[in-house]
């Protein structure tokens, strides 16, 4: 789980870096912060739970809605 974690994070990090190179440098700064708002939300609800000492959810990534504990598949 770690480590899907700390991969997760890694293409995070390469996404926001996509979106700032291209549409800073290209000066449509709107269109940076439509597409980094959705990411500032999911970071800022991370951070609320670990503020909470709770362990975040799993969560559809298209979607973002929170997957139930039912539906949560173990893939080895």
């Amino acid at each position: 789980m770690r480590k899907a974690q700390i991969e997760g994070q890694e293409l995070l990090a390469r996404t926001v870096v996509l979106i700032l190179a291209h549409y800073v440098l290209t000066g449509d700064i709107e269109a940076t912060r439509r597409l980094l708002e959705p990411i500032d939300r999911q970071q800022l609800a991370i951070a609320e739970r670990c503020r909470r000492r709770c362990q975040p959810t799993d969560v559809y990534p298209d979607t973002g809605e929170e997957i139930g504990e039912a539906t949560i598949e173990v893939v080895e």
